[in-house]
């Protein structure tokens, strides 16, 4: 299989255009460049991280493009967060809708979206912490994590009231920034329309066969052609030799 940072590369350049003609692809400076390969390397360490900057710098699609560069089920697994607070708050018991998610996803590497850009907990009438309890659950079970936002490391804490907010800290400190700040690429380009592809290792080659000697051929082909078998096919190609004996067989026991 081609390295990660490859296949990163190869599926960006497929669903990430730019626009207008004669322009490179997606990831057209070093600092671009620079931001795959802190990915790739922080994926391929099974590093905690936090990829921070701007609003529409493609930080989510990168990842969702990570996600569709491994094979099926070991690649992560985004969320958003927001979405994935609503969809608590509206359950009559938040905190053991909480406990069974985290559960459910305990082994798989899962990345946090729009970290930081979730409504206050406190609003909801919710007595729970859903960013420490995540953190500290996955790091008892060294469970691979990512968080996204739109919002620097050293900030974040702040988005948190109450006295939760120096061990949420505490724990964000563990995990590698990774910067987008080469700016936002609203604009300069666009995204394929979906079903995106996934990666597909391509099909290795097949060796040749050995040549068949012409006058063993010819016999073969005379007796192909006495039991009914187009003699136009390649019968040249590999593994086809195997099944050829094997309709001879079946015709010379039909006979008996």
């Amino acid at each position: 299989m081609k390295p990660l940072n490859q296949r990163l590369w190869l599926l960006s350049q497929q669903i990430i255009k730019p626009k207008g003609e004669g322009k490179p692809g997606f990831f057209i400076d070093d600092k671009t460049k620079a931001f795959l390969a802190a990915i790739c390397e922080a994926a391929e360490n099974q590093e905690k991280a936090i990829i921070y900057g701007e609003s529409g710098t493609g930080k989510s699609t990168v990842c969702q493009i990570l996600e569709r560069a491994y094979p099926d089920n070991t690649g992560p697994i985004i969320f958003n967060l927001p979405k994935l607070q609503g969809e608590m708050m509206a359950n009559r018991n938040p905190d053991h809708h909480l406990e069974q998610w985290l559960q459910a996803h305990a082994h798989r590497w899962v990345i946090l979206d729009d970290f930081g850009a979730e409504g206050d907990w406190k609003s909801f009438g919710a007595n729970i912490n859903f960013a420490y309890r995540f953190f500290e659950y996955r790091r008892i079970r060294k469970s691979p994590t990512w968080v996204i936002s739109n919002v620097a490391p050293t900030k974040l804490a702040e988005r948190y009231d109450g006295p939760d907010t120096k061990r949420i800290h505490e724990r964000l400190r563990q995990y590698k920034p990774i910067a987008a700040d080469f700016g936002s690429l609203v604009g300069k380009s666009e995204l394929k329309p979906y079903p995106w592809p996934k990666w597909k290792e391509p099909e290795p080659e097949q060796e040749p066969g050995v040549p068949c000697p012409p006058h063993l051929k010819q016999e073969i082909e005379a007796k192909l052609r006495r039991i009914g078998v187009d003699t136009e096919a390649d019968i040249e190609k590999p593994g086809l030799g195997s099944q050829l004996k094997m309709q001879l067989f079946k015709h010379q026991n039909n006979k008996q």
